[in-house]
């Protein structure tokens, strides 16, 4: 089994604690909460669902990850850029428990 990081939130129905777990960070078994998530890991649990495991509801993580927006002196080109720590993440759980999912 491989190491991961974690992030903890509290479940938006009944306030149990939800996980996601990322490994596109450093992968040493850190946790994270809203406050301390970092666009490096952040970016490996965007779009993850998890499902409460105290009252079943399922929830989709959706992380507004900063990003610096660069131009290529060469060519004219544009690119975005994860912005390193101390970028803050903003967070959202979106509730999909009646929705299908792909």
């Amino acid at each position: 089994m491989g190491m991961f990081d974690s992030l903890y939130v509290n479940c938006p129905k009944c306030k149990k604690q939800l996980e996601f777990q990322s490994k596109s960070g450093e992968c040493l078994l850190s946790v994270y909460t809203k406050e301390s998530l970092t666009p490096q890991v952040a970016i490996g649990m965007n779009g993850d669902i998890v499902k409460c495991k105290s009252c079943g509801n399922s929830f989709k993580l959706e992380c507004e990850i900063p990003q610096k927006v660069v131009k290529c002196k060469s060519c004219g080109n544009s690119f975005k850029l994860e912005c390193e720590i101390p970028q803050k993440v903003k967070i959202k759980l979106v509730d999909v428990t009646n929705r299908r999912v792909k």
